[in-house]
């Protein structure tokens, strides 16, 4: 088995994040390669780190403006409203996209049985690894808080035709909107994979915080958030649960 790990967007806490994800993360996947697609910026060069451990593939790129909908403020009527601006909700998935698009670029004629999201600012409180072994081509192993009715887009284990489901999502942006969607990160991403016939299990063992540096250096920590929907999202995968998160014993 192969594990191919996406990381994508700026590497702001990266540096002080890295030994966390590590240990907590990274020496639980299995075989894995790392494709970074970062933001060019003064912090980009900290993530190449990560390649003094691991197979690693490596690229900056520069943030595109995006075209705005003149009416995305009305766009934004999601149950759970929008934190966030226009540019940031299409830079987020467009450099999914771009990872994407490094990945199969990068990985020649090498095939990975499992492909993994994760950001880079995650700081990490619990991972208990999968079997992995259940993943299926088109399963989509995710957190089951901080949904918003959607699917928790900070970490996902997928197989790979979930995988271009879940990282093409920018494609899909006006079909869905002429649908009705809302601009709403984890609503627009659940919706794209469910029309592709992605089975999204929202039953993953672990917990992490997001870790930010602001203009000054500091670092600060952004808690996640539980809904009632949580729960109920949560039960509804409960048939996967016995099979997908049986123990996975570490050598």
């Amino acid at each position: 088995m192969k594990t191919a790990v996406i990381i994508t967007g700026q590497g702001r806490s990266f540096s002080f994040v890295h030994p966390n994800q590590n240990w907590y993360v990274y020496r639980k996947f299995v075989n894995p390669t790392f494709f970074v697609s970062t933001v060019d910026d003064s912090d980009a060069d900290s993530l190449k780190v990560i390649g003094q451990k691991y197979p690693f593939k490596f690229e900056k790129v520069k943030d595109p403006i995006f075209k705005e909908p003149s009416n995305f403020q009305q766009m934004m009527f999601s149950g759970y409203g929008f934190g966030g601006t226009a540019q940031g909700f299409y830079r987020q998935h467009w450099s999914l996209k771009r990872g994407w698009e490094f990945f199969q670029e990068q990985k020649g004629s090498e095939e990975f049985d499992l492909i993994v999201r994760l950001r880079p600012d995650l700081w990490f409180q619990e991972f208990i690894a999968p079997d992995y072994t259940k993943i299926g081509d088109k399963d989509c192993l995710t957190p089951w808080w901080s949904t918003f009715s959607g699917v928790n887009d900070r970490f996902a284990i997928m197989g790979n035709s979930a995988a271009k489901s879940y990282m093409t999502v920018f494609d899909k942006h006006q079909t869905l909107f002429d649908m009705g969607c809302p601009m709403h990160h984890e609503t627009v991403i659940r919706a794209a994979m469910e029309m592709d016939g992605i089975n999204v299990i929202q039953r993953m063992t672990t917990f992490f915080l997001r870790c930010r540096k602001d203009q000054n250096g500091q670092i600060g920590f952004v808690p996640e958030q539980l809904w009632q929907n949580d729960l109920g999202m949560a039960i509804r995968s409960e048939e996967h649960t016995s099979e997908l998160q049986s123990p996975y014993v570490i050598s």
